[in-house]
């Protein structure tokens, strides 16, 4: 695509997907920030006195899953037909992983506040799915891509720390529903917080921003178009 004063911006707005998939998502986060500040309403006394309190667990991953990841997977619906020019394929699917997503993220965190393992049960198998259903297709698009600028190598890295992440945390919520605590608790929760911090969410903003802030730059340089 040629744009902003004749320069290749290397954008394919053409490929983009329908607005109502990244739109479900990013409006879902909202919802996500009301349900954690209840639970701070509900619960705050005890979310500062440990990691480990079911309350925190759930608020914690009220904001990662409610917030973070529905805004994330939202935007790279959105951003890789953009900037790899690699359309998710059976993109409606995403329809689907969204309801799956918030669906695991209630029964996770309601699971944990009212002490129900039955309900991380549900969440296991919910959060599971909606892993799959994301994984599989956008992989698929990572890899199909024929564009090797750094932008994409940078996504394909984060995509690969998040799978690595929330396979790790996969497994640590069925540990946890069958009352089992795992050796080296600690060093798992250090690594999959690396995994997400700093390879999923620090991997990912600097590869989409390495794209799109040289872009608003042109722009702002040329008067704006």
């Amino acid at each position: 695509m040629r744009a902003f004063g004749g320069m290749d911006a290397g954008l394919s707005f053409d490929q983009a997907p329908p607005l109502s998939i990244p739109a479900s998502f990013f409006l879902s986060a909202p919802l996500a920030l009301v349900a954690a500040g209840a639970i701070l309403c509900w619960r705050g006394a005890e979310v500062w006195l440990s990691p480990w309190v079911p309350s925190t667990l759930a608020l914690t991953h009220v904001a990662t899953l409610g917030v973070l990841t529905m805004i994330m997977w939202g935007a790279l619906y959105q951003m890789l037909p953009v900037l790899a020019g690699a359309p998710v394929p059976v993109v409606r699917l995403a329809h689907g992983v969204h309801a799956l997503l918030a669906g695991g993220m209630v029964a996770f965190a309601g699971g944990l506040l009212l002490g129900q393992l039955s309900w991380l049960w549900v969440a296991a198998w919910l959060l599971g799915a909606a892993l799959l259903g994301f994984t599989i297709p956008v992989g698929i698009a990572l890899h199909r891509t024929t564009a090797a600028d750094a932008s994409v190598q940078g996504m394909r890295l984060a995509f690969f720390a998040f799978v690595l992440a929330t396979l790790l945390a996969v497994v640590l919520l069925i540990l946890y529903a069958a009352g089992l605590a795992p050796p080296l608790r600690a060093e798992r929760l250090l690594l999959h917080l690396s995994l997400i911090g700093v390879g999923w969410v620090g991997g990912l903003l600097v590869a989409v921003s390495r794209q799109i802030v040289p872009m608003f730059s042109l722009r702002h340089h040329s008067g704006g178009l």
